[in-house]
């Protein structure tokens, strides 16, 4: 018989305008604009990556491989989060069906478990409460990755904040590793070479693979970048370029600089770039941001801009200089408050890309500058 869980929490649609509110609060509009592209690409994907796997794994009494047979709403109401604030709220129970377990000895192979979405119309300004997620990653008929803990004569979710992760819905066709992690690491793997896997999944599933903090998943990023979805498919070969500089890989910085600098300019390669920057000293990484300043999209050079002076190098001085007359506002915005930045300057940083005397002012200074740079040197 299935075990039933109490419902205590709240489910709705995702609603991520407060995460362009907690941006603008600290940077200027044309970075919040670049940013932003970043986060359209890649904002599902953050609720969905767990960052410290092996701490929920520990958490849980229940690891396992489940069918999501079916989702049902409760009712809705509000929670009140820690900070004493009431926020708006689903309520759900799915029907897990678990077919593969990974960890532990539950009671039953079919259960329900309760769980909440939180949804905020103002927007998630100050981020979403630990222990929450404004994420369903339940859908009826997928196979998910599920992490449970025994409450009394039920299940719930051992982290609201990460209701599932993605893995291969077919059984692992490798030998069954003797710890859990490595378990849960093999179907997550199993999911990006899996046919039966959409590709937002497979991005899903390589993202989780760069955001656990083990070289053991480097070899199979590898393989897949080298295989022919990974050789046909742009948008996930750069997500694996991506995972394996994450994990500070410099085999493939040399393919990161060639998928940056040929090919397609989409919006979520700017990725690359600041996956790059975490990856390699700016000795090495700032010839390809440079290289990056000329590229035809305007979205890529503001994001090379800003992955310049994030790196806090005086070496990235030469190129932001040579990029100060691009024609685009938010890349010469970017690329004057990368200046002011890194020569500690700050009162010659524009307020906006409006061409006002601010601007102007800004914008001539900078000029003479490198006048007097190139001069010296």
């Amino acid at each position: 018989m299935a075990q039933q869980a109490v419902p205590h929490g709240v489910n709705t649609a995702s609603n991520d305008s407060g995460v362009m509110n907690s941006i603008a609060a600290r940077f200027p509009i044309s970075v919040v604009v670049c940013s932003w592209l970043l986060l359209v690409s890649l904002g599902v994907a953050h609720a969905l990556v767990v960052h410290d796997l092996p701490k929920l794994i520990n958490s849980s009494d229940v690891v396992a491989v489940a069918r999501v047979t079916a989702v049902s709403q409760t009712g809705s109401g509000t929670v009140e989060v820690p900070g004493g604030q009431s926020i708006s709220a689903h309520f759900r129970v799915a029907a897990l069906h678990l077919q593969d377990i990974l960890k532990g000895e539950p009671a039953s192979t079919n259960i329900a478990v309760g769980y909440t979405i939180l949804y905020s119309p103002g927007g998630w300004a100050g981020g979403v409460p630990q222990g929450y997620t404004i994420h369903d990653t339940l859908i009826p008929n997928s196979t998910r990755l599920v992490f449970l803990k025994s409450i009394s004569d039920h299940y719930e979710f051992t982290n609201g904040s990460s209701l599932s992760i993605v893995c291969a819905p077919e059984p692992s066709s490798s030998g069954q590793s003797p710890d859990t992690l490595s378990r849960v690491l093999r179907r997550v793997t199993d999911a990006i070479f899996s046919a039966n896997v959409p590709e937002q999944d497979k991005a899903e599933a390589v993202r989780q693979l760069g955001a656990v903090d083990t070289d053991a998943v480097i070899p199979a990023l590898r393989i897949f970048i080298a295989s022919d979805v990974g050789r046909q498919n742009e948008f996930l070969r750069t997500e694996a370029l991506v995972a394996l500089l994450v994990h500070k890989d410099e085999s493939v910085v040399g393919l990161a600089e060639s998928e940056l600098l040929s090919g397609s300019s989409s919006n979520w390669k700017s990725n690359l770039l600041f996956a790059l920057t975490r990856a390699v000293p700016p000795s090495r990484s700032i010839p390809i941001l440079g290289e990056a300043l000329a590229l035809p999209a305007a979205e890529m050079r503001t994001s090379a801009a800003i992955a310049i002076y994030q790196t806090n190098s005086p070496k990235g001085i030469p190129p932001l200089l040579r990029a100060l007359d691009d024609p685009d506002p938010q890349v010469a915005f970017a690329v004057m408050q990368g200046l002011g930045n890194l020569t500690e300057d700050y009162g010659w940083r524009p307020k906006s890309t409006e061409p006002d005397a601010d601007w102007f002012r800004c914008l001539n200074h900078w000029r003479d500058f490198r006048q007097r740079w190139n001069g010296a040197r």
